[in-house]
């Protein structure tokens, strides 16, 4: 399955390898950015987290081979 993001300032659609949480910042890591790329800041790490929980459940609901999620702009 394919995961989609776009991310929370809503200027990039990323196809997603991985995310990693980094304080209160979520990161997308994929072939075109190794390093990570920021998709969404929070204030505080428990929201980053929240929001990493809702990408979680949207993978487990999502019924098609591609799922889009938006980040939100505040958990």
């Amino acid at each position: 399955m394919k995961l989609w993001i776009k991310t929370q300032n809503k200027k990039k659609v990323l196809l997603v390898d991985n995310i990693t949480i980094r304080g209160k910042s979520l990161r997308v890591l994929n072939q075109q950015y190794p390093f990570g790329l920021l998709i969404g800041k929070y204030e505080n790490p428990d929201k980053a987290q929240t929001v990493l929980d809702s990408i979680c459940s949207k993978l487990k609901t999502c019924t098609t081979q591609e799922c889009v999620f938006e980040m939100p702009d505040d958990y």
